[in-house]
């Protein structure tokens, strides 16, 4: 008894370590999006701590492999669902566990100092973690539509939907990129950012979260068989509105603000 109570007392010192660890590094990093601040990160960042504290010669690259594994694995439960909703939350429930676990590599890397991990490995190691972001993200919605499909056989929509989703996953992240480039390119020429939509998410933990919710909520089918299929497109329509707003929003600004850079007299 003892014993337990020693190895109980441990872990919640190395739990709180961890979570003193990740709130500096969340902290830090200070561009998450809403869900990566408030759910994903307050669960990867006091693990990446306590796998530091255990051992810190995991190379962070093998932690993005680990995480992205898990999920193609979920976008592939989702594509041979065959219209099951107990393979919708299983596939879904996974491909959140992958962006959860997403965070847990960063926050690893951070952790290394220089001699173990340098600003190239960093830099390498960012690239590699946008790259299967990118997989993920287009495996998992590709396998929303196909569970959809399945479960109304015939449609028309469902996989133009999906089809749709995956195109806006890959246009948003650039075009945020592409966005900030041009205004650090015109910083020194005065150019002032205007406000954008308030309450318009398009960033990655969105997408993820909305597609598990999405997952999740066709469990419903299970007590009103109408519902099926009802929450995943919901998830998946809401999640394309909102990522088309924020593109054309961000086009429209950035016109806007270059076109009112003051002229030099």
């Amino acid at each position: 008894m003892k014993k337990l109570t020693e190895i109980v007392d441990g872990c919640k010192k190395y739990w709180q370590l961890g979570k003193d660890r990740g709130e500096l590094a969340r902290k830090k990093k200070g561009h998450d999006g809403y869900f990566s601040r408030h759910i994903n990160r307050k669960i990867s960042a006091p693990i990446a701590a306590l796998l530091y504290e255990a051992n810190s010669n995991i190379n962070p690259n093998s932690i993005t492999l680990v995480s992205s594994t898990i999920g193609v694995v979920g976008a592939g439960v989702l594509i041979l669902s065959g219209g099951d909703p107990a393979y919708a939350i299983i596939g879904a429930s996974l491909v959140q566990t992958s962006s959860i676990a997403d965070g847990i590599d960063g926050d690893y890397s951070r952790y290394l100092p220089k001699e173990k991990r340098s600003d190239q490995e960093r830099e390498f190691g960012g690239h590699l973690d946008t790259m299967f972001d990118r997989v993920v993200d287009s495996t998992a919605i590709y396998g929303a539509g196909e569970y959809l499909d399945a479960v109304f056989p015939g449609n028309s929509w469902a996989k133009p939907l999906s089809y749709t989703m995956m195109f806006l996953s890959q246009l948003s992240p650039f075009s945020g990129h592409h966005v900030k480039e041009v205004y650090n390119k015109f910083k020194k020429k005065g150019i002032k950012k205007s406000k954008a939509i308030k309450y318009m998410p398009a960033a990655r933990d969105y997408r993820i979260f909305a597609l598990f919710c999405g997952g999740v909520g066709e469990g419903i089918s299970y007590f009103v068989p109408e519902m099926q299929g009802i929450p995943m497109t919901a998830a998946l329509t809401v999640s394309t509105i909102t990522h088309s707003v924020k593109i054309i929003d961000r086009s429209l600004i950035l016109k806007k603000d270059l076109y009112n850079i003051p002229k030099k007299k």
